[in-house]
């Protein structure tokens, strides 16, 4: 019987230690490895999220690139600033190219700002004629190297007696252009300028 209590207090102390090791060894190893998984994939989320904010970014600034692109030809089409009179200027070579008489008003009291340089300013044309040379005259303002966005047109018969078999007509235009300031960001102002 004591080799039979030797063997149960021997398979007992083997059980022990062998609880022992596990608990000391492999629980330990086995934890460590679970928290490094997980740490891989925290790192993983993270090198992931990096890489689509980084790719998120690349696209941004290539698409604000293509902006620029697009922008700098579209502000040369505005009103700069100090050079509103080239605008009048080219409203009235228009109107002595084609034989007509021209009212300008640049309604500046009702101008809406549109950022820190640049705003939409009112434009009444009164403009009179013979027909013919009211087209001419439509014409040749659509060839300007200026944005004029035509609101409203009114055409009506003049009052005037001119010399023309075709008779007179008023043309009254409600428009709006673009002005902008000299202090633009640098890639509006690199634009050539509207002459």
């Amino acid at each position: 019987m004591q080799l039979r209590q030797k063997i149960t207090a021997t398979i007992g102390i083997l059980g022990v230690a062998a609880l022992a090791v596990f608990g000391a060894i492999v629980y330990p190893s086995v934890r460590a490895i679970d928290d490094l998984g997980n740490g891989i994939s925290q790192e993983k989320l993270h090198i992931e999220e990096s890489y689509l904010r980084r790719q998120l970014i690349r696209k941004s600034l290539e698409a604000l690139g293509d902006a620029r692109k697009k922008i700098g030809p579209l502000a040369a089409m505005a009103v700069r600033e100090g050079r509103e009179l080239d605008f009048v200027n080219a409203l009235e070579a228009v109107e002595t190219g084609t034989g007509v008489s021209q009212d300008i008003n640049l309604v500046t009291a009702n101008q809406k700002d549109l950022s820190k340089w640049e705003r939409e300013i009112p434009l009444l044309l009164k403009v009179s004629g013979p027909f013919p040379s009211i087209l001419k005259y439509l014409s040749n303002v659509e060839r300007l190297p200026y944005s004029i966005v035509v609101q409203s047109m009114q055409l009506t018969e003049s009052n005037q007696k001119i010399d023309n078999p075709l008779g007179a007509v008023d043309l009254n235009i409600q428009a709006v252009v673009y002005w902008q300031s000299k202090n633009a960001p640098a890639f509006l102002n690199s634009a050539p300028a509207a002459r």
